[in-house]
């Protein structure tokens, strides 16, 4: 049985779509017990009927008193079970359907494109089979849109308490519709989670994949267990997270909102190219606005706290209440073996903090890596209405590196309490290093205090360019004792009085003085190529878009069936790197950068599609059956013209002179 994707199935020939064999691989970086299943060329999860024994076909205009349970060989279902090629018999329900799915099924739960369903998922207690043969909740049909299941004041998933095991979620829509204040059928406040993973003592959450679905509007999305419970092997990619604000427990006190919340994962976690925006609040912190949506700092993009063996990667955290990613530890090595990989951080008031909350424990933090992440205009919207932005914090890590990061144009006047890098408390075996800092505001670029028993601490060949319209702070304050012994080899370029640009415990330093005493350099930073390469540069001169309000606006919008990377971390990231041309930065984003050099757009549209590409090449243009409607060339300014096809979901695949596929994108035509 040829392996199947939830979308383009009948497209997978050799030539335009490898499919990876199906064969669960453990990643190889020391994460533990995660297994990541295989990916087809666009990057989605495959999944291959031969590895179901149950089909169940769920619709809003369905019938539980007719439905039927297919095999995956029935007629009615034929080969590709996405696109089934007979008239099927669907349940109406989601809870009549799961009823014919007993614990241990390898089965299919299958929502019909573009239906809307009234439902959640509810209070899930059924396990699937195994790794290969999970149970999955995925959509079926031609539809140009996912599922979208309205839950009003409900949670849209929950399990709680017992084992959870083998089960995926794929390109499904959850909407706490009750809960935004721009929708007709808009009650309150009072809402549930998006949803709620909890793993009981000496119970275990296993091969759990969110991948390609929508949470909006809920309070928060959790995933936890008390001690003595168990999370391994856990998948949430390419995933929305969007709009979730607090709400109020029975005694009329704010609970806390997180995007994500995580606690106590010990066994291998990946979070991989989802988008988090505007997570933690729906108001800022105003006069007026109501307690309960208001922006505080207690709300975040993400929240771990206790978590271990982790992979970030390529994830864009956007606009939170405060903190994009919020991690939290109260044990000395009760964190470890993080890694967070070229994720972009916008507009956050801090954006990663690793050594919150508790520094009454040495070693909190144990083999941690940030490393390529793209960090800008923090600070940028105030949403708590403070002053600060604050760029990567570190306390308290046993081993770790803080490398390649690109940090740069905080750009917001108001903001006058600007870090770069700060470290405090009790670190050993870190190094800081390769980092480029650059055109950040008011405030210090690297800022050390309150070290305790640091042992085998290094920051060098670090890039710092200080801004020219700084007015305060220090391209080094030493707060509170004389660390100069751990910075070497750093590059400092200043565009204005230099006298007193670097402070040791009160005591001011001209950037003269500073080199003789650390063996820091003033030559001018390299020429970059083009260093105001930004995420407005992004959005307007690479997207086409107005500004940033239509980029947040057409998020909304992303979704499985329509997803563009164009949006996400990696070619954003790219695209910023290529301005400072430094061999810091990672070499890995260059086929990211490349896609991000061609645009299509607008998307959705009438039929006229902009091509805006930096390179020559030609087009293919498919429909839903997998068969070629239109191809031809684009240059630096064309068209694509699908005004005569009919309304419907297309995928454009674009490749190069040298007939390498480039960048694929799917096109809804309205």
């Amino acid at each position: 049985m040829k392996n199947l994707h939830l979308f383009f199935l009948n497209i997978s020939s050799n030539k335009k779509k490898l499919l990876i064999p199906i064969v669960l691989f453990a990643l190889l970086t020391g994460h533990a017990q995660l297994v990541e299943n295989p990916y087809d060329s666009d990057g989605w999860s495959i999944l291959d009927p031969a590895n179901t024994s149950k089909i169940l076909y769920v619709s809003s205009s369905g019938d539980d008193s007719t439905a039927e349970v297919y095999s995956n060989t029935a007629g009615e279902v034929g080969s590709n079970p996405i696109l089934p090629s007979g008239t099927i018999r669907a349940f109406r329900t989601i809870g009549a359907a799961m009823q014919n799915v007993s614990n241990g099924d390898a089965a299919w739960i299958l929502l019909k494109r573009g239906d809307v369903f009234y439902q959640r998922i509810g209070n899930y207690k059924k396990n699937g089979e195994s790794l290969t043969r999970p149970i999955v909740f995925a959509s079926y049909g031609p539809g140009n849109q996912p599922p979208l299941l309205k839950t009003g004041s409900n949670a849209g998933i929950s399990a709680c308490c017992r084992d959870t095991r083998h089960i995926w979620f794929i390109g499904l829509s959850f909407y706490a519709h009750t809960r935004n204040p721009n929708d007709p059928e808009y009650v309150g406040h009072q809402g549930g989670d998006g949803f709620n993973f909890y793993a009981a003592k000496n119970h275990t959450i296993e091969n759990l994949l969110i991948e390609g679905c929508t949470f909006n509007f809920y309070r928060s999305n959790v995933l936890q267990t008390l001690r003595g419970g168990f999370i391994e092997n856990v998948r949430i990619r390419r995933n929305t997270f969007r709009n979730n604000y607090g709400t109020t427990n029975d005694n009329g006190e704010v609970i806390h909102s997180q995007g994500l919340f995580t606690s106590n994962i010990k066994g291998g976690f990946l979070l991989e190219e989802n988008i988090f925006d505007h997570n933690g609040w729906y108001s800022r912190a105003v006069n007026g606005a109501p307690a309960v949506s208001r922006a505080t700092i207690f709300n975040h993009n993400t929240y771990f706290y206790h978590t271990e063996n982790a992979i970030f990667r390529g994830n864009a955290f956007h606009r939170p209440s405060s903190i994009g990613t919020k991690w939290a530890n109260t044990d000395s090595g009760d964190a470890a073996n993080i890694t967070i990989d070229n994720n972009l951080y916008n507009d956050c008031e801090v954006a990663i903090s690793m050594g919150g909350n508790d520094d009454t424990q040495p070693h909190r933090f144990k083999d941690i890596t940030i490393k390529e992440n793209v960090v800008t205009s923090i600070g940028l919207s105030q949403q708590t209405n403070r002053t600060l932005g604050w760029n990567i914090g570190i306390n308290d890590w046993d081993g770790g590196d803080v490398m390649r990061n690109l940090i740069i144009h905080q750009t917001n006047p108001s903001v006058n309490n600007v870090r770069g890098i700060s470290v405090t408390g009790e670190n050993r075996n870190l190094s800081i290093s390769k980092n480029i800092i650059y055109n950040l505001g008011t405030g210090d670029m690297f800022r050390i205090s309150a070290l305790v028993n640091n042992t085998n601490v290094s920051i060098t060949d670090n890039e710092i360019t200080q801004s020219a319209s700084r007015t305060g702070g220090f391209m080094v304050n030493m707060v509170d004792d004389d660390y100069r012994s751990i910075m070497s080899n750093n590059t400092f370029e200043l565009q204005d009085d230099t006298s007193n640009a670097f402070n040791v415990d009160g005591s001011r330093y001209s950037l003269n003085s500073w080199m003789t005493q650390t063996g820091a350099t003033n030559t001018i930073t390299p020429a970059y190529p083009d260093p105001s390469r930004s995420f407005d540069r992004y959005i307007t001169e690479v997207l086409g878009l107005s500004g940033r309000d239509e980029y947040y606006q057409n998020l909304e919008g992303m979704n499985y069936l329509n997803w563009d990377t164009a949006y996400t971390a990696a070619p954003i990231n790219a695209w910023i790197k290529e301005g400072f041309g430094n061999s810091f930065l990672s070499t890995t984003t260059n086929e990211p950068a490349r896609a991000s050099s061609i645009n299509v757009f607008p998307n959705p549209g009438s039929g006229v599609l902009k091509v805006k590409s930096l390179i020559d090449g030609h087009y293919e243009v498919y429909n839903q059956l997998g068969q070629i409607v239109l191809s031809g060339i684009f240059n630096q300014d064309n068209d694509i013209n699908l005004t005569k096809q009919p309304s419907g979901l297309y995928l454009i695949n674009l490749y190069d002179s040298s007939n390498k596929r480039v960048k694929t994108t799917k096109y809804l035509k309205k």
